[in-house]
C-alpha cells in the first residue's frame, strides 16, 4: 500500500491509495489531512490505518488506527458517527464491538480525528455494514496490527433507568475485543443522591467468562418501593479489578436514574396546576434512528407540574393547538404524526408535516393548568449532547465536548472549541434525529449560549444553517449572521443566551403568488411570512408535482424566476398562477464561524426553541 504526499499552497495532504484490510476483510483507505499550517511535517499529526468496512455476526469488531504526533506530544483522540453498539477509547483511537445478528445493517459517516492541541489530523468518513451472512467479514484488522488478545470488559450502556416500581434493575456486561482465556472483572454499586438500603440494595460481586466465551453476562441491582418518592433519584455501577488478559472498557461506570413512583401532592396550594416545565422535543424518527429512522413519530417529555388544591392526575397533549391525548407520565410519543420527517435526504424528497406541541396538567378534580411557556429542541445542553458529539466541521480546530475550562452552566461540561483556521458545524444525527434530518418547522428561533473566554469578545461568531432537502448542501441566499448581534454585547469569561430568528437565517415557511412552466417558477409577490423563497427549499401547491424543490443558487431575492426540479417536473409541467408555499424547515447543521481565528469560545444550550 502506497503513502502519497500532495502540496496544496500551506495544507499538506497524505493519503492511501485504496486497498483492503488482511484476511480478506474489505477497509477504508483512510485520508489523513492535517491543520493548516506551514510545510514543516515535523509539527503536525497524522491518523490513518485500514478499518473494516464489513463484519459478519456474530463477531467482534476491531480497529486501531496508527498515528504520528511531534515528539513528546500527548495525542487524544475522538470520533463521530460511532455505532451505538461500540465503544470508544479516546486514549489509543481503538473502536472496538461485539456484533450480533440484531446490529444488521449499514453504520455510516464514521470519523476520527487525533489532536495533540496544536494540530488535528482527521481519517474520512467511512462505514460499517454488520451481515449475517457468509459474505460478511470477520471484522479483525487495522492500522497494520492483528486483533488483540486481551479481552476489553464493559458496561452495555452508559447510563440506566428504572421506574421505582419495577423491583430490579438488570445490568448487562460484554466481552469484546477478545476471547482468549478466562476472564473477571468485579461489579459494585456506589450511593448518589439514591441510598442503599432505603431506595435500593448495594451489590457487589464477580462476573466471570471462560476461555472462548463471549457470551454477554449480567448482574441485578434490587430496586425498594417502601419508601415512594417524586422526581428521580440516582446511584452507579462500576466494573473494576479485571484479571489478567483483561480490561475495563468504555462505558466501565454508568450511572442509573430511579424514577420514583409518588405522583406530586399539594402541600398547602390553591387553585389549578402549574404550568409544566422543560417541554422539550427529544427524539424524531424513533428509537432506531441509526439504521431505520420512521416518517412517523415524534417523542415529547416535560418536568411535572406542581400540584395546587389537588393531586395531578394525568397530562393534556396539545397538536397544534388541539387537544390530542393524555397521558399520566412526564413523556409521550405520537407515532402518529404523519409525514412528520423525511429521512431519505439522499433521495427525492417532500415537505415534511410541521407538529408542534404542547402540554398541561390536569388534578384530580379535573381542573386544567397553563401550558407550558415554551417548546423547544436542543443539540446539546446542559453538558450533554444529543447528536452523539456529531459534527462535521472543517479546517483546523480543537473540539472538546466535555470541555470544563468554560464554567459549565447547567451541567457538568460545555463545548470548547479552539478556532485556529475553520468552522464549528455540528451535524444532526442519532439518537435524537435521523442521520442529517432534523425537521425545525416548529420553531422560530435558533438559540446559543457563549462564553467568549477571555480573547473572543473582539470576534464576530458568525452563525449560519444548512439544509439537505432537497438533494444537496443549501446555504440560500440568506447571510449567516453575528450571534452578537441577536444578545447582550459579550463580555470576558461570561455566559449570554443570543437568540436569532430563524427567518434572519433563510428557514422557514411562506406563501406566495406564483405559476410554473416546465422547470421555471416565476414568484410574482409574497403574501404571508419571510422573505424566504430560494434554492434550499420545497414548493407545494395546487398543481405542484410531490416533491418539487428550487434548485438554483444565487437568487439573492425572493422575488423573481427561479429554476425547479423534482421527480414530476419537466419540459411540459404548467402550473397556474395561484397561491403556492415555500417551505425549507429540514435542518442538516448549523455552522458557527468567527471572522477572527486563534481564539478558544465556549458553547452550550444549542437548539431551537418556538418562542
Amino acid at each position: 500500500m502506497e503513502r502519497v504526499a500532495h502540496n496544496t499552497s500551506s495544507k499538506v495532504e497524505h493519503f492511501w491509495k485504496s486497498g483492503t484490510g488482511f484476511a480478506g476483510v474489505a477497509a477504508a483507505a483512510l485520508l489523513v489531512a492535517t491543520a493548516a499550517m506551514p510545510l514543516t511535517a515535523a509539527a503536525a499529526v497524522y491518523v490513518g490505518g485500514s478499518a473494516p468496512t464489513t463484519i459478519q455476526a456474530p463477531a467482534n469488531y476491531y480497529f486501531k488506527p496508527w498515528v504520528s504526533a511531534p515528539s513528546g506530544a500527548t495525542v487524544k483522540f475522538s470520533i463521530s458517527g460511532k455505532p451505538y453498539w461500540a465503544s470508544f477509547n479516546t486514549s489509543t483511537g481503538v473502536l472496538t464491538g461485539k456484533v450480533y445478528p440484531d446490529n444488521a445493517g449499514t453504520y455510516k459517516y464514521i470519523r476520527i480525528s487525533a489532536t495533540d492541541g496544536k494540530s488535528t489530523g482527521y481519517t474520512p468518513v467511512w462505514s460499517i455494514t454488520v451481515s449475517t451472512s457468509t459474505t460478511g467479514g470477520s471484522g479483525s484488522g487495522g492500522g497494520g496490527t492483528t486483533s488483540p488478545t486481551t479481552s476489553t470488559l464493559q458496561l452495555s450502556a452508559p447510563s440506566y433507568t428504572v421506574a421505582q416500581t419495577a423491583g430490579q434493575l438488570t445490568v448487562k456486561v460484554n466481552r469484546v475485543a477478545g476471547s482468549t482465556g478466562a476472564v473477571s472483572a468485579k461489579f459494585a454499586t456506589a450511593n448518589d443522591t439514591a441510598v442503599a438500603g432505603k431506595d435500593y440494595t448495594a451489590v457487589s460481586g464477580t462476573v466471570s467468562w471462560a476461555s472462548g466465551e463471549t457470551a454477554t453476562k449480567s448482574f441485578n441491582v434490587p430496586v425498594m418501593n417502601t419508601t415512594p418518592f417524586t422526581g428521580t433519584k440516582s446511584f452507579k455501577v462500576a466494573l473494576s479489578s479485571p484479571s489478567t488478559g483483561a480490561q475495563v472498557g468504555t462505558p466501565g461506570s454508568a450511572p442509573v436514574a430511579i424514577s420514583g413512583s409518588a405522583s406530586p401532592v399539594q402541600t398547602g396550594g390553591t387553585g389549578a396546576p402549574s404550568a409544566v416545565t422543560n417541554l422539550l422535543l427529544v427524539n424524531q424518527g424513533g428509537t432506531d434512528n441509526a439504521n431505520n429512522p420512521v416518517k412517523n413519530s415524534q417523542t415529547i417529555s416535560w418536568t411535572a407540574a406542581v400540584a395546587g388544591a389537588s393531586p395531578i392526575a394525568s397530562y393534556k397533549i396539545y397538536r397544534n393547538g388541539v387537544a390530542y391525548a393524555t397521558t399520566t407520565g412526564t413523556t409521550y410519543t405520537d407515532s402518529n404524526a404523519t409525514n412528520s420527517n423525511d429521512p431519505g435526504w439522499n433521495g427525492w424528497g417532500t415537505a415534511a408535516t410541521v407538529y408542534s406541541y404542547n402540554v398541561a396538567a390536569v388534578d384530580t378534580s379535573g381542573n386544567e393548568g397553563p401550558k407550558a411557556a415554551q417548546y423547544a429542541v436542543y443539540s446539546y445542553r446542559s453538558g450533554k449532547s444529543a447528536w452523539g458529539n456529531n459534527d462535521l466541521s472543517y479546517g483546523s480546530l480543537n473540539t472538546n465536548y466535555s470541555s470544563t475550562a468554560g464554567s459549565p452552566q447547567g451541567g457538568p461540561y460545555d463545548v470548547s472549541v479552539q478556532f485556529i483556521n475553520g468552522g464549528f458545524q455540528p451535524a444532526s444525527y442519532p439518537p435524537q434525529a435521523p442521520i442529517w434530518d432534523l425537521e425545525i418547522g416548529a420553531f422560530n428561533y435558533a438559540v446559543v449560549d457563549i462564553n467568549p473566554g477571555s480573547n473572543g469578545t473582539s470576534t464576530r461568531p458568525n452563525y449560519g444553517t444548512v439544509s439537505r432537502l432537497p438533494i444537496g448542501d443549501v446555504y440560500g441566499w440568506h447571510p449567516m449572521v453575528n450571534l452578537y448581534d441577536y444578545g447582550p454585547a459579550p463580555v470576558a469569561n461570561k455566559w449570554a443566551t443570543y437568540k436569532v430568528p430563524l427567518s434572519v437565517l433563510g428557514m422557514g415557511i411562506c406563501k406566495f403568488t406564483g405559476s410554473i412552466t416546465g422547470n421555471k417558477l416565476t414568484v410574482t409577490a409574497i403574501t404571508s411570512g419571510a422573505q424566504l423563497v430560494d434554492a434550499g427549499g420545497f414548493v407545494t401547491g395546487p398543481g405542484v408535482p410531490a416533491g418539487t424543490y428550487i434548485t438554483a443558487y444565487g437568487q439573492h431575492s425572493a422575488i423573481g424566476t427561479f429554476t425547479v426540479a423534482g421527480p414530476g417536473i419537466n419540459s411540459s409541467t404548467r402550473v397556474a398562477a395561484g397561491t403556492l408555499t415555500y417551505q425549507r424547515t429540514s435542518l442538516y447543521k448549523y455552522d458557527i464561524q468567527p471572522d477572527g481565528q486563534g481564539m478558544t469560545l465556549y458553547f452550550n444550550n444549542l437548539g431551537f426553541t418556538q418562542n
